[in-house]
């Protein structure tokens, strides 16, 4: 079966400039898995845009007219200078805004797989019997300003003879006489929404509505998530308690004790939905926590120089307490109302439901937790390069790792057998052959991998800086 055919009008775009709502959203999941074919005209493309920078200019003259009446208060050129200054930047805003609105548009309009149809020198004779007749799309004979609707015609038309069936979408009731002109070839539909109502279509564009909502959920997740107290409290619970692997200062299950801060709490992977209005969506984050480890009055004695006054006198000999970042993952079961899911609804309504859902937190495990398996490795790159690129950013470039606590990693180190498939991988300064052994030492703790990846960012800026 050959995908549906639909073919947008400028009015689709202009009624939902951000394409945020449901049925667009929709709209986009399935061009993107081209479970349908979308269409449009350059001319589209030319008149959104150029609408899109006449609003954004028409608000900087609005704001730079208040500016201005503002001004008129200011009792110093200090002040004056000032507004007319910040007037000048406002003023050059429009034009910034346009190159971002062009290229988020063509790149969305690329990743949907829209097809954008040029005028062609074919279609002229077409369109001037048209606008000599007085056909639709033009409402009566020599109508000039229809030109624009007559060009999309064109293209339209040409695609719809090309196809079982063709779609054509637009707020612009003029194009449904043209549409009617086919034999039922092309169908109107004023707007997406309606088309998403179709008997014909509704059951693969149903298909797009509920991803495009359930992705929502993955989208916006900072928002309904990270702003629910309840949320955060599950994650700290289920921490508690917990008791998590170090080697130093003392090889042993640390038991965490409180956790001090939440941070990078983020989902990862598409939600999982398991029907009745239950979705699973896959989390990571890192939490400061406090970590605590008893330790006897002998052993104490022998372990004072490593553990750096780290020990505290506790009722019972003393007690190691140590604060560390400790990374976890888990699922969050989200349950909503499944019309939600399954209907066109507004992203806003769509966020408030999932904020007022029931929620609950199955399968955490954290990283180096005792009895369970570890990250992967790519997870913990992730997070660890997140936390280096903000550290350096906000000015923090220290690299400096214990030399006490780093060489007890290091000497950890063990012979491993090289795997089967790295066998033969060459480079001017080695060979890898069969029988051979790598010297793999444990990862460090996750502050020193931040630590380790600032050290290569400092000294690749530094390399560069002299290269120059």
């Amino acid at each position: 079966m050959s995908a549906i055919s639909i073919f947008l009008d400028t009015e689709v775009f202009r009624s939902d400039p951000a394409r945020r709502s449901g049925p667009l959203r929709a709209l986009h999941v399935l061009g993107v898995k081209k479970s349908i074919a979308l269409h449009t005209s350059s001319i589209v493309v030319r008149e959104f845009l150029t609408s899109r920078g006449s609003e954004a200019a028409d608000l900087g003259h609005r704001i730079r007219a208040d500016m201005r009446r503002l001004r008129a208060l200011c009792a110093t050129d200090e002040e004056k200078n000032f507004l007319e200054l910040l007037g000048s930047r406002i003023a050059e805003i429009p034009k910034g805004m346009s190159g971002f609105m062009e290229k988020e548009f063509s790149e969305w309009l690329k990743s949907s797989g829209t097809t954008v149809h040029e005028p062609k020198p074919e279609h002229l004779q077409s369109l001037v019997d048209a606008y000599f007749q007085g056909t639709p799309p033009f409402r009566r004979p020599k109508s000039r300003e229809d030109f624009p609707d007559a060009l999309i015609w064109q293209s339209a038309a040409e695609v719809g003879q090309g196809v079982e069936l063709l779609y054509f979408v637009s707020g612009d009731k003029g194009f449904k006489a043209a549409c009617d002109s086919t034999d039922g070839q092309v169908v109107y539909f004023p707007a997406v929404r309606d088309l998403l109502k179709s008997p014909a279509i509704s059951d693969i564009l149903a298909e797009g509505v509920f991803e495009s909502q359930v992705q929502i959920a993955r989208e916006r997740f900072g928002e309904w998530f990270g702003g629910r107290d309840d949320s955060l409290s599950l994650i700290v619970e289920e921490l508690l308690g917990r008791r998590v692997f170090y080697f130093y200062p003392i090889e042993s299950d640390y038991r965490i004790e409180s956790v001090l801060e939440l941070e990078g709490v983020r989902p990862h992977g598409d939600p999982s939905y398991y029907g009745d209005g239950l979705l699973g969506v896959r989390i990571s984050g890192r939490a400061l926590c406090e970590i605590e480890l008893p330790v006897t009055s002998d052993r104490a004695g022998t372990l004072r120089s490593r553990t750096k006054g780290l020990l505290q006198e506790a009722q019972e000999g003393f007690v190691l307490r140590l604060e560390r970042t400790i990374l976890f993952e888990a699922s969050v079961l989200v349950l909503i109302e499944d019309a939600i899911l399954r209907e066109a609804w507004p992203e806003g309504k769509v966020l408030r439901a999932l904020k007022d859902s029931e929620i609950a937190l199955e399968e955490l495990a954290i990283y180096w937790g005792s009895g369970e398996k570890k990250f992967s490795s790519g997870l913990f790159e992730k997070h660890a390069l997140e936390v280096a690129q903000a550290q350096i950013l906000a000015g923090d470039e220290d690299t400096a790792v214990d030399p006490e606590e780093e060489a007890d990693r290091i000497e950890r180190a063990r012979w491993m057998p090289v795997p089967e498939h790295l066998t033969g991988i060459s480079s001017d300064e080695f060979t890898i052959q069969a029988g051979a052994e790598f010297k793999i030492a444990p990862m460090p703790r996750f502050e020193n991998w931040v630590r380790f990846l600032k050290r290569e960012f400092v000294n690749e800026t530094s390399s560069e800086e002299n290269d120059e």
